[in-house]
């Protein structure tokens, strides 16, 4: 009698499957496209990978049909999909038709749901980068404040813009309008003229001694050096005091400053100024691969850049003492902020389990839990 019991309820479970009685209720209710809170909750739980947030989005919500594809709640949809890219075919119990079973179109059903999560099909929706910005804005995040996450570096690299002084390229440099104190924010770069000129007012002319009248000499050294690299002219290079080490160099800063000076001007003469710590192999050591790359007969692709200091607060210093502003995240190409943000989602996928991660997407996943519906 019970098994007769349970047959007779599974079968009237497979027919409200079939005649899609399971969303007679929702449909009597009222269905209605979703909106674009409903979408963005959608995109939000199938890039985080997170089936809480499906049921932010009402039963009432759907999405289509279209040529080959029914009609589909927009809740089983984002189900699906995280069953998909999970491989968890339990969500698909979430998942219910929309409708009676249609015959030629794709149709979103608890057997579709099985199938993709069997299969592992990775699919998803996207949602427009301007209003990707715009939501993450109503929660909370700031570009120039989304590094102390701590899965994702910041989107404004000191380094870089030191780094890039003498390409001269991708600066922003701020000087005050006459007669006011509005700033005038120029993209473009400093001329050598002018760096070199700052420099000199920092460190004092090529042919005198180091000089500091602010900061220390590991500053005097850096900024001798790039002088060096920004004009081309070894000299500078003798400012840096002959002891002074490097990390990144056994021969030691001043040594490797006129390294660089040599190959980028393919002077030879210099290689003879190089010195190298006592018992180094003459074919390893810097003047023996200095003089090995400018004899090289094989045009050389890799250019020297002036040395970066390894903390920032000291980059910073730096380009603070040259006159240099820099620029906030906000001040970035929008590009680049959007790509921010969908790189700060894709770390929080839920595969990495460190603490850093696991923190930053439950906070995520609370602040989307938190908007208001519209």
């Amino acid at each position: 009698m019970r098994r007769r019991g349970l047959i007779v309820v599974a079968a009237f479970l497979v027919m409200a499957e079939l005649l899609g009685l399971q969303s007679l209720r929702d449909e009597l209710a009222g269905m209605r496209p979703a909106n674009r809170d409903e979408l963005f909750y959608s995109y939000m739980a199938q890039k985080l990978n997170a089936p809480a947030l499906c049921r932010k989005i009402p039963w009432a919500a759907q999405a289509g049909p279209g040529i080959d594809f029914a009609a589909e709640y927009v809740r089983s949809n984002c189900y699906e999909t995280i069953a998909g890219n999970t491989e968890n075919p339990w969500l698909c119990w979430r998942v219910k038709r929309l409708g009676a079973v249609s015959v030629w179109r794709h149709q979103t059903s608890m057997w579709s749901c099985v199938g993709q999560a069997w299969r592992h099909e990775r699919v998803g929706s996207g949602v427009a980068p301007g209003e990707l910005a715009q939501y993450f804005q109503k929660m909370g995040y700031d570009p120039d404040t989304l590094q102390t996450e701590g899965v994702t570096p910041a989107l404004v690299q000191v380094k870089d813009i030191y780094r890039g002084l003498t390409a001269r390229v991708g600066l922003r440099m701020r000087s005050r309008v006459e007669g006011g104190d509005a700033p005038t924010v120029t993209p473009g770069s400093v001329a050598q003229a002018v760096l070199l000129t700052r420099l000199v007012g920092l460190i004092g002319p090529i042919d005198a001694p180091l000089v500091m009248k602010r900061g220390d000499a590991v500053d005097g050294a850096y900024l001798a050096d790039l002088a060096a690299m920004s004009s081309m002219e070894w000299g500078w290079c003798e400012k840096i005091p002959a002891e002074m080490p490097l990390a990144t160099e056994r021969a030691g800063f001043r040594n490797w400053c006129v390294f660089k000076v040599a190959n980028e001007t393919n002077t030879i003469a210099l290689c003879k100024r190089l010195t190298d710590p006592a018992g180094t192999a003459p074919w390893d050591s810097l003047p023996g691969l200095c003089r090995a790359q400018i004899d090289s007969p094989y045009p050389r692709t890799m250019h020297y850049a002036p040395e970066v200091p390894g903390d920032d607060a000291r980059t910073r210093r730096l380009l603070g003492m040259l006159g240099v502003e820099i620029p906030t995240a906000k001040d970035l190409p929008k590009e680049a902020i959007y790509q921010a943000y969908w790189e700060f989602l894709d770390e929080l996928d839920g595969r990495k389990k460190d603490a850093a991660h696991v923190t930053a997407r439950q906070r995520l996943i609370a602040r989307v839990e938190a908007l208001p519906a519209q």
